[in-house]
């Protein structure tokens, strides 16, 4: 397991990558807590499409998160299952990330750093900080912090399911709107 306290200075400019069906995404090394494969998910019904369900990391309970869907890729991109399980620590909560393959840590040059390009998809582009270019690949940066949105957003379905009957008259005007956006 990596903790922050235990990493070098030249560590904080550290990105762990992994595939995503055909391409190369990157996380900073901060934050992520562990690496670990092939633990069963087990599946929530009626959860957002991107949440495979709920793996049990020693006792705690941990959202899973299909990157593929997340970032929405082609199924048919993927050259294998996704079996690894890259733990991340977004606003003190751990997610579990759903990639294929694994890749090296990298330790970009800040200028090899470009702007997300304009003409990738709208929501993927909000999901990405930037895009490193390396001599032989591209790696997406991902926005983790953009995961708690997605957590909170199957939070809410999983209430309204539960609860209120989608247009309930009594839920709150925030609550309403998530219940569009959910929708």
């Amino acid at each position: 397991m990596i903790q922050p306290a235990m990493l070098d200075a030249d560590d904080l400019n550290a990105f762990c990558t992994f595939s995503v069906g055909d391409v190369m995404c990157g996380v900073p090394v901060g934050d992520i807590r562990e690496i670990v494969s092939d633990l069963p998910v087990t599946p929530v019904p009626s959860s957002v499409g991107t949440i495979s369900g709920l793996i049990n990391l020693r006792g705690q309970i941990l959202t899973v998160v299909d990157m593929m869907e997340w970032l929405r890729r082609d199924r048919s991109e993927a050259s294998e299952p996704a079996r690894f399980h890259l733990i991340v620590s977004v606003a003190n909560e751990l997610i579990s990330l759903r990639v294929g393959e694994m890749g090296p840590v990298i330790s970009p040059q800040e200028s090899d750093f470009e702007p997300v390009p304009r003409h990738m998809d709208r929501v993927v582009a909000e999901r990405l900080k930037s895009v490193v270019k390396l001599s032989d690949r591209l790696v997406l940066m991902l926005r983790v912090e953009k995961l708690i949105e997605l957590k909170n957003k199957a939070s809410a379905k999983s209430l309204l399911v539960e609860g209120e009957p989608i247009g309930s008259p009594t839920l709150d005007p925030v609550d309403q709107q998530v219940e569009q956006d959910i929708q």
